[in-house]
């Protein structure tokens, strides 16, 4: 039981009340206020939209998500496949890493053709329909075939989809995929790169999706070039993805960044240079500004040794500008590859690279690691290397999140040489692990590969979803503003006055408030939330909505939206002695209407969901008949809180009750005072919270799950919060006075007749004696009295 007791014993003269608090009292105090004896000040304000007087600053089209169609978990598979010249082509399946990365389907001639020689892979949207799908690419001769495959729920393959790219006599140095949607209609396109063997000099090619056919959409030929890399790369920030591009020649490298499809693929920063010695190229945030960037992985011969470097770069007027540097390993050779990932969830990117390291007689296969400065880490170390193996003959990277952890995990497939000469495959990953100081480093974990062919020329690996369990939104273009549910912060009982008495009813109220110097007591926090559709329980919703989920959501509406969170203060409030009052708060959301078009949950395919920006606020204070008679019945406030009569001492709860009710729920009952019997006199009690009656927990509460709120007249299964584990929170402030007056029974034969004590009753109803929010209600604090009549009339 908590209770907290402060007393004050007010003199007819109103000497106890102290100047400066009834200076706050009559001062309005976020949004309402005003002194006892009046209802003039109450049920002020339309509770409707309009009343917010809010202008949307965003396009019509604008949605908070940063693509139309929206990733929201991640719990990606790996797929590698291999298959040199005239060997049998194969694939292998892996589980994701929170099923084990247990080997699932291993694939040949069923799905690859014979003698096809794989020589690149990507996994991404090749339709509209839920899952990710893989496009290899490999090479037959001197022709090259792109091959479309997907797998269903249960872990088989098939191959969907062919067509044929006409090749070269000159043979192919490298060839690299990736699947990217260049024209915004949702669905990927292939995008090809490729060197020659026998010459310098490269290509790279755009073919649209399956459904238009695949046609070449633009050829662009590269001379000179040995190395070729495109990246995705939101130039714009519109959602639709430019195309970087980087060549590595003899003595330098250049990027290029051209526009989407939509713009034909025009020159939007013309070729410039970078260092010298880069090799592979990514894009990432990599500064905390939210923005893209790109950085360079390097190696050459400097200061006297081979050595690699990250280099990152931003665009300014069209030009990159080098920020930071960093030195990765010395001893460097080559660079086989390189992504751009986020293993500490901090939403900064880090650079992960595949080196070819020479140390003594032999060259190994290197997994190095690159932090930039605004990475929030903790690392055990900035630059992070480890050796996988010798004698390797090409590696291949890729970023996934294989636990829905929201940190990304490295897939590594190697090709090396035995002592024979034999071609072997080797596929790891390298995860992020947290060490018991809590500082980042990574985790080798060996992919068993047994059962596949070791024969192979080249790595190729792809990761996606392939058995279709990730949470996946669409945008459906429309939007809308609406006014929930109340949000009630504070209900105030009428005092506990004597009808039909002469009694100082004028200067009876119910107050709280600050002392002067203070400048706020309670606060309501808003956040974003997201709200689904009737029909699912909570525990469908958080099953679907873990804490990677609602972290990827937020993450991207960050980079968006302007402000995350809104904190309403109030200050000081009272109110009358005839009516029961509450304060409460509305919030105007900005709902962005989605659509679900993957999840584990098959029945959940199809179903709605809003994502909702609190863009307005407003205090309001009515009373509580007036509060009832205007809110859903599931909002009001209910009998068992107010259970009094206005005007009947008698039939406010008794002291020892009052005593009771804090065993049950968080709170404070104060000593209380008799009513006094003088003309124009007042009876004040207060309570006080104090860091010493209270704690931090105790002074605060909060809306976890909130269910069937009315969103744009309808009403929908539930709501949560996204970027916090809340609705909405109400903060009480140290300082915090709560004050009960009461006036005096004026004529002394009613007083005797008529006399009662009274006293303060201040708990949070919706919450348990531990101060947490119970299933189902809605919290808020309740300042009420105790009373027990002492006059012989109540007999």
């Amino acid at each position: 039981m908590n209770i907290a007791t402060q007393t004050r014993f007010a003199s007819r003269s109103l000497q106890t009340i102290t100047t400066a608090f009834l200076l706050g009292l009559t001062a309005c105090g976020g949004g309402g206020g005003g002194g006892g004896g009046t209802t003039s000040d109450v049920n002020q304000g339309s509770y409707d939209k309009d009343a917010f007087s809010y202008q949307d600053p965003y396009a019509p089209e604008f949605q908070p998500l940063q693509t139309a169609v929206f990733r929201a978990t991640r719990q990606e598979e790996l797929a590698v496949f291999a298959g040199g010249d005239g060997k049998t082509p194969w694939g292998l399946a892996f589980d994701d890493t929170a099923n084990a990365s247990r080997p699932l389907s291993l694939f040949s001639t069923s799905v690859l053709p014979a003698g096809f020689a794989a020589r690149a892979s990507a996994a991404g949207a090749a339709d509209d329909v839920r899952g990710d799908e893989v496009v290899v690419i490999g090479q037959t001769g001197t022709d090259l075939e792109a091959i479309t495959l997907t797998s269903d729920t249960s872990g088989q393959w098939s191959n969907r989809n062919r067509f044929s790219i006409p090749g070269t006599n000159l043979g192919y140095r490298d060839i690299d995929v990736k699947l990217i949607d260049v024209d915004g209609d949702t669905i990927d396109e292939i995008v090809l790169s490729a060197t020659f063997l026998s010459a310098y000099g490269g290509f790279v090619r755009i073919y649209d999706d399956e459904a238009a056919g695949n046609k070449l959409l633009r050829n662009i030929d590269i001379a000179g070039s040995w190395k070729l890399d495109v990246v995705p790369f939101d130039a714009d920030g519109d959602g639709t993805s430019e195309l970087l591009l980087f060549n590595r020649q003899s003595a330098s490298a250049q990027v290029a960044v051209l526009e989407g499809a939509s713009k034909d693929f025009a020159i939007r920063y013309d070729w410039v240079d970078v260092d010298r010695y880069g090799e592979a190229a990514v894009a990432g945030n990599f500064d905390d500004d939210g923005d893209l960037e790109f950085a360079v992985v390097t190696y050459g011969y400097i200061s006297g040794n081979y050595r690699s470097y990250v280099k990152f770069y931003d665009f300014v007027d069209g030009k990159p500008v080098e920020f930071e540097s960093v030195e990765v390993l010395v001893g460097a050779r080559s660079i086989y590859d390189a992504v751009a990932v986020d293993t500490n969830r901090d939403g900064v990117d880090e650079v992960a690279a595949a080196i070819r390291y020479w140390s003594g007689s032999r060259y190994y296969s290197t997994f190095g690691h690159v932090s930039p400065k605004a990475d929030a880490g903790p690392r055990a170390n900035n630059v992070f290397v480890r050796h996988i193996l010798s004698t390797p003959v090409h590696v291949r990277l890729a970023t996934f999140d294989g636990d829905a952890d929201g940190r990304e995990e490295v897939a590594m497939q190697c090709v090396y040489t035995s002592s024979s000469g034999s071609y072997y495959t080797h596929s790891c990953i390298m995860a992020p692990f947290v060490q018991n100081d809590g500082k980042f480093t990574f985790e080798y974990r060996y992919l068993n590969a047994d059962a596949i062919e070791k024969n192979t020329n080249w790595a190729t690996l792809a990761v996606g979803d392939f058995d279709r369990e990730n949470l996946v939104l669409r945008s459906t273009g429309k939007k809308w503003l609406d006014l929930p549910d109340p949000m009630p912060i504070v209900v105030m009982a009428a005092p506990p006055t004597k009808e039909g008495v002469s009694q100082n009813f004028d200067n009876s109220q119910t107050a709280y408030g600050t002392e002067q110097s203070q400048e706020r007591s309670h606060g309501v926090t808003t956040g974003w939330t997201a709200s689904f559709s009737v029909g699912f329980e909570a525990e469908d919703i958080f099953g679907v909505f873990g804490a990677s989920a609602k972290q990827t959501i937020a993450t991207s509406m960050k980079k968006t939206l302007t402000n995350s969170r809104k904190v309403t203060w109030t200050k000081t409030f009272s109110g009358s002695y005839d009516n029961d009052t509450i304060i409460f708060q509305g919030t105007l959301y900005q709902c962005y209407e989605y659509e679900i078009v993957s999840a584990e949950d098959a029945n959940l395919v199809g179903s709605k969901i809003t994502l909702n920006d609190p863009v307005a606020t407003k205090i309001y204070k009515w009373t509580v008949d007036f509060y009832n008679q205007n809110v859903a019945t599931k909002a009001r406030i209910d009998d068992t809180v107010l259970s009094h009569t206005v005007g009947d001492p008698k039939s406010y709860i008794r002291k020892a009750d009052a005593a009771t009710k804090l065993t049950q729920a968080f709170g404070w009952v104060d000593e209380g005072l008799e009513v006094g019997a003088v003309r124009g006199g007042t009876n004040s009690t207060s309570v006080s919270v104090t860091t010493a009656n209270s704690s931090e927990k105790s002074r605060s509460f909060s809306i976890d799950w909130e269910a069937e709120v009315k969103i744009g007249g309808a009403t929908i299964g539930g709501s949560f919060g996204l970027e916090s584990e809340s609705v909405y929170g109400v903060t009480l402030e140290t300082g915090t006075t709560y004050e009960g007056t009461v006036g005096d029974i004026e004529n002394t034969s009613q007083w005797s007749d008529w006399r009662y004590s009274f006293g303060l009753l201040v708990y949070r109803h919706g919450a348990d004696g531990d101060g947490a929010t119970m299933r189902g209600q809605r919290p808020y604090q309740v300042i009420t009295y105790w009373v027990d009549d002492l006059g012989p009339s109540y007999r």
